[in-house]
Parts: C-alpha cells; sequence; structure tokens
C-alpha cells in the first residue's frame, strides 16, 4: 500500500514538473490519450468488418461458384425443370416412374434421338392409364419395362398379384454440364401431377446419392420386363379433358 501511494505521487511530481517545462506537449500528450479510449470504447459494438475496414464486395465464396448439390422445385416450375435437363441430356436417361402419360414429355425424348440412351421403368398396371407416350418411346427405339414379380418372390395375399406396386419416381440423367444429375421427388409424368396436384421435385447432383439410385435401378431392372408396342393399348376409357392435361395430339390413340 505504502508502495502504490508512493508511485502515485511520484507520477503526479513527474506531471507536475512536465507541465511547467513543457506544457504544449502534455497539452499534445493528453489529447491523443484521451481520443484512443474513445476509439477503444468503440470496438465491443463494432462488426469485424467495420472494425477492420474489409470489404467483401468483390469475394467470391466457393459454394457461389460451384452449382448447389441439391435443387427444389415446385409448380409451376417442374415440368419446365425436366424439359431443360431433357434438351441438355448428352449420353442416357434411366430411371423408375410409376406413371408416364404426358405426351410432350416423351416427344422430349423422342426428338433427342438417336444422341441418348432412354431406359424407364412402369409400373406393371400402366394400361389403366393413358399408354400413348410409353408407346411414342417405343415405337421410336427407346426401352420401356414394366415390373413382373415380388422382388422377394412372396404372392401379395391382398392383391392375388406377384409383382409389387413399383411407386418410383426418379430419374438419373448421366451425362450434363456438371456431370449426372437425379430428379426425384412426388411428381409423376402425368398430366394430373402436371395440372391438379401440389407436387415438388428435387435435383441432386450428389455422385454418393446418384449411385445409390442407380443400384436401386439395376435391382428393379432384373424383375422387370421389356414392353413392345402391342403392349401398350390402354384398357380403360378417358375423357377429352384428361386427354388435353396430357397433351396427346388429335388422332392419336390413348
Amino acid at each position: 500500500m505504502k508502495n502504490y501511494i508512493f508511485i502515485n505521487s511520484l507520477m503526479i511530481f513527474v506531471c507536475i514538473g512536465l507541465k511547467a517545462t513543457h506544457n504544449d506537449e502534455v497539452d499534445r500528450l493528453a489529447e491523443q490519450l484521451s481520443k484512443t479510449q474513445l476509439e477503444w470504447s468503440t470496438v465491443g459494438t463494432q462488426t469485424d468488418d467495420e472494425l477492420f475496414k474489409i470489404d467483401k464486395s468483390n469475394i467470391k465464396t466457393q459454394t457461389e461458384k460451384m452449382p448447389s448439390p441439391v435443387s427444389a422445385f415446385f409448380h409451376p416450375d417442374i415440368k419446365s425443370t425436366i424439359l431443360q435437363l431433357i434438351n441438355n441430356e448428352r449420353k442416357g436417361i434411366h430411371g423408375a416412374l410409376y406413371r408416364f402419360t404426358l405426351y410432350d414429355l416423351a416427344d422430349s425424348l423422342v426428338k433427342k434421338s438417336p444422341a441418348i440412351n432412354v431406359n424407364l421403368i412402369v409400373n406393371h398396371d400402366y394400361q389403366k392409364d393413358f399408354c400413348s407416350a410409353l408407346r411414342l418411346l417405343v415405337e421410336n427405339n427407346k426401352t420401356i419395362a414394366c415390373n413382373t414379380q415380388r422382388l422377394q418372390g412372396t404372392l401379395n395375399r391382398k392383391t392375388g398379384e406377384l409383382c409389387e406396386t413399383m411407386h418410383h419416381k426418379f430419374v438419373i440423367f448421366h451425362k450434363q454440364k456438371g456431370g449426372k444429375v437425379l430428379v426425384t421427388g412426388s411428381f409423376n409424368w402425368t398430366g394430373i401431377a402436371d395440372c391438379n396436384n401440389s407436387e415438388n421435385i428435387t435435383v441432386i447432383t450428389d455422385k454418393k446419392t446418384i449411385k445409390r439410385f442407380q443400384k436401386e435401378f439395376d435391382t428393379l431392372q432384373k424383375y422387370t420386363k421389356i414392353l413392345k408396342k402391342n403392349d401398350l393399348k390402354c384398357q380403360v376409357s378417358k375423357s377429352e379433358y384428361a386427354r388435353q392435361m396430357n397433351g396427346i395430339p388429335n388422332g392419336v390413340n390413348n
């Protein structure tokens, strides 16, 4: 305590002496000290960018340069997104679709011939809906198949069917500008889904995820039969409104 009083007294004495001999210099130092204290008192209220004057206007992060690995789309952007992917495809399309009745999507796939390979699996009861889109693909040498037996090899006791419902909705585009692209979601490639329903698709570029879906496609393919033109006859009557929703041209059979 005595040492503290002594040191403070000494400092006061020095300051008095300095002020008596160098009054202007002491005033300048005191003003500078006061300014420094004011600046440091605001540090806690400033962000790092303000404190260090960082300009981020020209900084581009890696994520901005790279496409997003997952993108979600909803109406009205679903079909246009699929059409764009079809038009950009340069190798082949594989997928499993519970239903496929949209004629314009089938027509877009045909127009890419013979540049791309098309290999799609639909559910075994496809004849309960329009077959015109599938028939257009088969007539133009695109591979369309349906599931024929249960993967587990057991009988469905409720329906008596030997094959399970193939309810997938996914398509793999094998050569887009950035590589492979997977499209999956609730959206069936049908007029009802396009016009009447609230639907979604997710566009995925993650390689591991795409590889898993490709494995599922390969597994499904072991239990399918290739459809021929004569197999593609719609067995139920459809209204003109339903034909319009699916974009089926006049003169084309259901």
